[in-house]
């Protein structure tokens, strides 16, 4: 019981610091000038990010769009790898994509590193293979595969970016 409780508060003190450092406290807002108060940060990030997610009807075969569709480097898939994309997932097929995963990182929004992925994953591996399958069958992933986690990252330039995972 004294361990758990010791556990614990390290384990929130560690959260709290890094809450601390993934705060913004200052902010250059869009018409230059900058903010340190709370409020407004927050409306300029919900503004900001509700813009970036809004939904747009856009026409491809527009000429903004053509750098990326009429570009040569992109070839088309020939036949047999076009197979090797279609159907469900094999074990094997998970576990390559695992390994080429970069340490530290984590590959879903349960905090578990892809060296925990990789060091359990004989026990792992069925139940991973089927969930993601599962949502291939059903042409829509569960809730926790399309929850998305953003975290402002601080830059050299002091200026916060956004990841999105």
């Amino acid at each position: 019981m004294r361990t758990e409780r010791k556990n614990s508060k390290y384990f929130l003190n560690l959260e709290k610091r890094n809450f601390l450092r993934k705060k913004i406290s200052k902010l250059k807002l869009s018409g230059g000038e900058e903010t340190d108060d709370a409020k407004t940060i927050l409306e300029e990030e919900k503004t900001f990010h509700k813009s970036l997610y809004s939904t747009r009807n856009v026409n491809p075969n527009t000429s903004e769009f053509d750098a990326f569709f009429n570009n040569n480097l992109l070839t088309p898939l020939n036949e047999e790898q076009s197979k090797k994309c279609k159907g469900v997932l094999t074990e094997e097929e998970c576990y390559q994509a695992l390994k080429h995963m970069g340490n530290g990182k984590s590959p879903g929004s349960d905090g578990f590193t892809c060296e925990f992925y990789k060091f359990f994953w004989d026990y792992l591996k069925q139940n991973v293979t089927e969930s993601i399958n599962y949502g291939f069958e059903k042409r829509q992933l569960s809730i926790c595969q399309r929850r998305g986690i953003i975290t402002l990252v601080r830059k050299k330039t002091n200026r916060p970016i956004s990841l999105a995972t």
